[in-house]
C-alpha cells in the first residue's frame, strides 16, 4: 500500500494551482496525494472529505489568509483564515492523525481551538516560498510512501490439508484445509491491540443477492482465541474459511459461534465475494474482499484478494 497524503488547501484560483503543484511533487516521491475541493452539501462532506480523510495516512494543512478583520497591537493587519480548511482540520483532529504538518500564512489570526492546534505551525509569506517549506518539513519528519496508519491485508494462504480439525465446541471436520489471511501493521510506533476480524456479508455471482451469515469473530490462526496483538512492523493471521474434502466440498467459517453442528456457509458451485472487516484499537477499520471461485472440487477452489 502506498501512503496517501490529504492536502487541505484554500479554494482560490492561485491556491488551487499551488495545491496541484504540491500534489505533483508528492506523486513524484511515490505518495498518492488527494487535494480537497470545495463541497456544496453535507452529503459531499460525508461521501468525499470524511471518506478521504479516513483513508489517508498523512495530512498537510495550509491556511492562506482571507480578508482583513482588524489590526494587532502593533498596528499590523490581521486576517481570517480559510473556513474550508479549518473545517477539514477539525475532522482530521477528530480522526487522530499522527503524521501531520501545519503551514499558516503570516497575518492569519489564531482563535479558539486553532490557538492550540496551530501554535507550532510553520509560517510563510506567500506561495513562492511555501513549496520549499513543505519539502523541508516532509524530509525532516521522515515521511515515507511505504508508511500507512492502516492495517492492510498482506496475503492469502492455504494451510496444508489435515486429516482432522476440531473447533472450540467439538465440531469435527475430516480431510480439510484452511484459508488464512495475513494482516500487517506497517506502523513503527504502536502495536495493534485487540485485533479482531469477522465476515460482514457475501454476494453470489453478480452481487444482487446479499446474505448475512454468522458474523461472530473469526479464529486467530494457530491460537486458541479470537483476538490478538500485531506488533509494530509485524503481522498476524486469521482463519477465514475451512474447506472440507467432500463431493461437493463444503465451506465453513471458523468463528466464535457455538453452534453444534456447524453449518457450511457455501455448499454449491459458483463465484462468491466475501466482505470481511478487521478492527483494532487506535486503527481505522480495515475492509477487504476475498473472491472465491467454487468449481465443485476440493483442489479447484480458488481464492484471491479483490
Amino acid at each position: 500500500m502506498t501512503g496517501r497524503v490529504f492536502i487541505s488547501c484554500g479554494q482560490r484560483t492561485d491556491e488551487r494551482k499551488f495545491a496541484k503543484k504540491l500534489a505533483s511533487w508528492f506523486r513524484s516521491k511515490g505518495f498518492i496525494p488527494y487535494v480537497a475541493i470545495d463541497t456544496q452539501s453535507i452529503q459531499d462532506v460525508n461521501s468525499g472529505i470524511i471518506n478521504e480523510l479516513r483513508n489517508s495516512d498523512f495530512y498537510v494543512f495550509i491556511d492562506f489568509k482571507r480578508e482583513e478583520i482588524g489590526k494587532d497591537h502593533k498596528g499590523n493587519s490581521v486576517h481570517r483564515g480559510s473556513l474550508f480548511t479549518n473545517q477539514e482540520l477539525a475532522i482530521a483532529y477528530y480522526l487522530n492523525f499522527e503524521r501531520i504538518i501545519f503551514f499558516q500564512q503570516v497575518g492569519v489570526k489564531l482563535e479558539g481551538l486553532l490557538q492550540y492546534i496551530l501554535s507550532n505551525a510553520t509560517k510563510f509569506h506567500d506561495a513562492n516560498d511555501l513549496l520549499e517549506k513543505v519539502k523541508e518539513a516532509v524530509k525532516k519528519r521522515n515521511w515515507k510512501p511505504s508508511y500507512t496508519r492502516h492495517l492492510i491485508p498482506k496475503s492469502l494462504k492455504w494451510s496444508k490439508e489435515v486429516p482432522l480439525h476440531r473447533d472450540h465446541v467439538e465440531n469435527i471436520c475430516l480431510n480439510c484445509k484452511v484459508l488464512q489471511i495475513y494482516i500487517e501493521n506497517k506502523r513503527d510506533d504502536i502495536a495493534s491491540f485487540n485485533t479482531v476480524a469477522r465476515l460482514d456479508y457475501y454476494t453470489i455471482g453478480n452481487g444482487r443477492k446479499k446474505y448475512d451469515p454468522d458474523r461472530t469473530l473469526l479464529k486467530a490462526t494457530d491460537q486458541p482465541g479470537f483476538n490478538q496483538v500485531i506488533w509494530p512492523n509485524n503481522y498476524c493471521a486469521f482463519d477465514l474459511l475451512l474447506i472440507q474434502r467432500k463431493i461437493p466440498p463444503n465451506i465453513y467459517l471458523l468463528s466464535a459461534l457455538d453452534s453444534h453442528p456447524r453449518d457450511p456457509i457455501i455448499r454449491k458451485e459458483g463465484t462468491y465475494n466475501l466482505h470481511y472487516s478487521v478492527v483494532a484499537e487506535g486503527f481505522p477499520v480495515l475492509n477487504f474482499v476475498v473472491k472465491i471461485i467454487h468449481k465443485g472440487g476440493f483442489s479447484t477452489i480458488k481464492a484471491s484478494l479483490k
